[in-house]
């Protein structure tokens, strides 16, 4: 599976939820990240919770809420950082 699609897929179906607080997605990643192995509906849920919360706990039209997505040696490493609370 493609994690870079997920991702876009994830942001594209929160995107509307982020507008309406006024609050900013940015995704940052690596040109190039090699597919995975997993299940592409799984790990879907599992960033769009990540989105859903940072969306959640930061404030109103003062937030922005970063994902990126990039290779460390052997592993792709995805983040999700929010200027929320907390």
């Amino acid at each position: 599976i493609d994690i870079v699609e997920i991702i876009k897929e994830s942001i594209e179906s929160i995107e509307q939820l982020a507008r309406e607080k006024k609050i900013e997605l940015i995704f940052i990643s690596d040109k190039v990240l090699p597919k995975i192995q997993g299940d592409f509906d799984r790990i879907m849920q599992v960033v769009l919770n990540l989105l859903s919360n940072a969306i959640k706990f930061t404030e109103a039209a003062k937030g922005d809420v970063t994902i990126q997505a990039y290779q460390d040696a052997n592993n792709i490493i995805v983040s999700v950082q929010d200027n929320g609370q907390g």
